[in-house]
C-alpha cells in the first residue's frame, strides 16, 4: 500500500522559488478571502505544511505580509495596465485607470 505524501497537498515545490510563490500566493488569497490579518499558522494550515516551512522562507509575519502585500499590487497593475491598454488619449487613459481603481477599492 502506497503512503500518501505529507505537506503541500502532497505536490512538493520543485525548488525555493516555487515555494516562495506558493506561500505568498497563500498568503494573498486568504487576505483577499477574509479581508482580515492573517497568521503564519493560517498560511502554513492552508498549504498542507507546518509554520517552520512558511517561517524557512520568511522569518517574520512582516516579511510575509511585506511579499504578500507587493505581489498583490503587481497582480493589481497589470490587471490595470490590461484594462487602459488600446486607449490613445493620455487624460482619458488617465480616468479610467483611476475609475478602474477605485472600483477595485470599493470591492476589497
Amino acid at each position: 500500500m502506497a503512503r500518501k505524501r505529507r505537506g503541500w497537498g502532497g505536490e512538493p515545490p520543485a525548488d525555493d522559488e516555487e515555494a516562495t510563490r506558493r506561500i505568498v500566493g497563500a498568503a494573498v488569497e486568504l487576505l483577499s478571502s477574509t479581508g482580515t490579518a492573517i497568521t503564519i499558522a493560517d498560511v502554513a494550515e492552508s498549504l498542507g505544511v507546518i509554520r517552520q516551512t512558511v517561517y524557512r522562507y520568511f522569518p517574520t509575519a512582516d516579511d510575509l505580509m511585506r511579499a504578500a502585500a507587493i505581489a498583490s499590487v503587481d497582480g493589481f497593475l497589470d490587471q490595470l495596465s490590461a484594462h487602459v491598454r488600446g486607449i490613445h488619449d493620455p487624460a482619458d487613459a488617465m480616468t479610467e485607470g483611476v475609475l478602474y481603481t477605485l472600483d477595485a477599492v470599493t470591492r476589497t
